[in-house]
């Protein structure tokens, strides 16, 4: 009898762990630091692990055994560490040589691992068919 492959079972099913909180307390600060390694940053699977580590933070809160202001220093110095290493990627600014006239990573996409300095950050917009980058799909047909 062979042991089922992991790579089998769906992502989202719920597995109940108890343990200590102590011992919940040790995953996290384990978890936060191996999230700071620059080769664990770029794994598909960073932001499911980033999500785990948030919400395991937030229970710990919860539960006394970290207060708010624990759990916040902790994450500032996470997107700190993170930053201090990164390059956006579309100019390749760094923390130590930022763009003339200063520039900061964006934090929604910091926090998905991706590293895109404010001078180069351009928000999602919606184009409509008035817009005149809108390129029609559907040639006319003439004839």
């Amino acid at each position: 009898m062979t042991a089922p492959d992991p790579r089998d079972r769906p992502w989202d099913d719920q597995v109940a762990i108890q343990a200590p909180l102590g011992v919940w307390l040790g995953i996290h600060g384990y978890l936060c630091l191996a999230l700071r390694h620059p080769g664990v940053q770029t794994r598909p699977s960073h932001h499911l692990v980033q999500a785990f580590v948030d919400d395991l933070g937030d229970s710990l809160v919860e539960s006394g055994m970290l207060t708010p202001d624990e759990l916040a220093q902790a994450r500032r110095v996470e997107l700190e560490e993170i930053a201090e290493q990164a390059r956006c990627e579309v100019c390749g600014c760094m923390e130590e040589n930022a763009c003339e006239g200063g520039c900061s990573w964006v934090p929604e996409l910091l926090l998905q691992g991706r590293y895109v300095c404010t001078r180069c950050y351009e928000p999602p917009r919606i184009i409509t068919v008035d817009d005149p980058r809108w390129i029609d799909p559907v040639p006319e047909i003439t004839g």
